[in-house]
């Protein structure tokens, strides 16, 4: 071999040497970071607009209530923000939740617990079914159940919405507050799921939101207290 083929050679070996040693490291890290979720008790927050963090719409990665209650809980917890604004648990509206793709994947991920806040939406006047509501949010209840993972699910009641005399393409509180609230236990207890109840810490508290729905950041930490104290989950331990 000529001293030139060498050079090449030599130059080539040492390229394949450091894209085998990028290569490792990627994988080993990888690696490490999937063992490190799976370690975890992953939470899969399902809802609309008040999931997602509408209400704090800048700063939702950390203000959101999946973001406030992944802080709270701690490392040990990985809390999944499924969130999608707009969307409704029933089927025959503009917007149903359970048919978009993000809907699948909170049932891909094979959560340990899941909490659902779906019915703000749904209270609207165009919408609004009681009798299918009921059916459609036990036939989700069941697929989650079914779920290899077994989680653990808790429904939750949604917050006050504030609107005055909203048009029928609004939320509408005399829905949620007057059906709602007595309609998710119903459903929860023939689940045989939990029930949170997010109406009753907010229902004095107008200041506690952004647009008369939406939650800023303190309604949103209420939240996350309510979840604290009507659930088995505890915040961690602090230094």
């Amino acid at each position: 071999m000529t001293k030139h083929r060498k050079k090449w050679f030599d130059r080539f070996i040492y390229i394949i040497l450091i894209i085998t040693a990028i290569y490792s490291f990627t994988r080993l890290f990888e690696s490490s970071d999937t063992s490190d979720k799976k370690n975890k008790i992953t939470i899969a927050a399902v809802g609309d607009s008040i999931t997602y963090g509408a209400g704090v719409a800048s700063t939702r990665e950390t203000d959101s209530y999946p973001a406030l209650l992944q802080e709270a809980l701690g490392q040990n917890y990985h809390v999944i923000n499924f969130g999608l604004s707009g969307r409704t648990l029933l089927s025959h509206t503009a917007k149903p939740y359970f048919k978009e793709s993000l809907a699948k994947k909170s049932f891909a991920v094979n959560p340990d617990i899941v909490i659902i806040m779906l019915g703000t939406n749904d209270s609207r006047e165009v919408y609004w079914q009681p009798k299918r509501y009921q059916k459609e949010y036990l036939a989700v209840i069941k697929r989650y159940q079914a779920l290899e993972s077994h989680p653990k699910i808790y429904i939750m009641i949604p917050p006050r919405v504030f609107f005055e005399n909203p048009q029928p393409t609004y939320p509408n509180n005399k829905v949620v507050d007057g059906q709602l609230r007595n309609l998710i236990p119903k459903i929860a207890e023939k689940a045989g799921v939990s029930v949170i109840d997010q109406y009753k810490g907010t229902e004095n508290h107008p200041e506690w939101f952004s647009d008369q729905l939406h939650p800023n950041l303190e309604g949103n930490q209420a939240i996350v207290q309510a979840i604290l104290k009507q659930t088995s989950l505890k915040a961690a331990k602090r230094n």
